[in-house]
């Protein structure tokens, strides 16, 4: 039970032991309008904390999705240098015999 409607329960049953009818059925009506306010809040809040888990949701997958994304560029970039270190070593191979062969 809320506090809302734990405070709405006390005031009214403080307020039913003095009063006439009349005023007694205003007070119910009172505390029904309180109680809707406070389910209503209740069910906004829920429908808030909802969207927010599926947000949460949401950004952690699409960070698994760009991690992996970018472990996949790190590997292609990683064969890239790899290749560009290999082919730098052939040409320096090539241009060491070429000096040795000119001398």
């Amino acid at each position: 039970m809320s506090l809302v409607t734990k405070d709405v329960d006390l005031l009214t049953r403080a307020i039913r032991d003095d009063i006439p009818q009349s005023i007694q059925d205003h007070t119910d009506h009172i505390e029904a309008l309180l109680k809707g306010v406070a389910d209503d809040t209740k069910t906004r809040f829920e429908l808030v904390e909802s969207k927010l888990k599926v947000t949460e949701l949401d950004l952690s997958m699409k960070i698994t999705m760009d991690e992996g994304n970018l472990g996949k560029k790190i590997d292609e970039n990683s064969s890239r240098l790899t290749t560009v270190e290999e082919t730098l070593a052939g040409l320096l191979k090539a241009q060491q015999e070429q000096n040795a062969t000119n001398k």
